[in-house]
Order: C-alpha cells, then structure tokens, then sequence
C-alpha cells in the first residue's frame, strides 16, 4: 500500500466541466486520446498540463493532471452510458425510460461522436441461427 494519503479536493464544479469541454472541442486529437507521429504523448502531457493549470485555477476541484485525464475518461463513460439508455425502450417498444441528455452531455457526445457510442449504422450486424439437431440414440 502506498504510503501517499490522498488529498480530497473540491469538487468538480460545472464551470470546470464547461472548460475541459471546450478545451476538448479545440483539441479533438487529445480528447479522442489518439496519438500518431504529429501528435505525440509528449503533446498530450503538455496539453494536460496546460489544461490542469486552467482548471486549477477555477474555484473547486484541484488535482494533477493525471487525475484530470482521469476525470476525462470519466466524463466520457458516464456521457456514452446515459446516450446508450436512450436508445434502450421500455418493453413492447415504447417510450425510452432514461431522461433527456443535459446541454454538458449532449457536448460530450458530440465530442465523442456517434460511432463509439451506437455504432455505425452503415454496418449490418450479421445474424446468428443455431440449429440444434437432437441427437440419434441408436443400440448397436
């Protein structure tokens, strides 16, 4: 066990969300988190950092900039799971039984774009048939 403590913070404020939204907005390679060779981890730790020191600096949570990635990550996960229920209805093909994406969420998604979320529509997913043959009970 570590024999660092960890150090609670404020908490995440929506003026903090609304800033690492639009960082993300204006910085699509960090905020789909995929490198190549012009965009490298050393440009993503410095955009990080650049992003930390904003936050920080905002009345409510302080934390490292790992810590913010982490917030990141789950902001994502929580955005793509209200987005999924959406799309999930009520037995028989009625109403959808989640409540309506908010303005941050709806942002989020479209940071993240439909395809990671539900797919790509242009894609037919195949269909599975199982025959189940019994099998021969025969005395020899």
């Amino acid at each position: 066990m570590s024999s660092e403590k960890k150090i609670k913070s404020g908490s995440l404020t929506g003026d903090q969300k609304q800033t690492i939204i639009d960082f993300m907005e204006s910085h699509p390679h960090l905020a789909k988190g995929k490198f190549s060779a012009s965009f490298t981890n050393e440009k993503a730790t410095n955009l990080w950092q650049e992003l930390t020191a904003s936050l920080n600096s905002i009345p409510g949570s302080i934390k490292e900039w790992k810590a913010w990635r982490r917030t990141w990550h789950d902001m994502k996960g929580n955005a793509k799971s209200k987005k999924v229920k959406l799309n999930f209805r009520t037995t028989g093909g009625g109403e959808s039984i989640a409540t309506p994406l908010k303005k941050l969420d709806e942002s989020l998604v479209g940071i993240i774009g439909e395809v990671p979320i539900i797919g790509d529509p242009r894609i037919m997913e195949s269909s599975v048939s199982f025959d189940f043959q019994k099998p021969s009970t025969s005395t020899t």
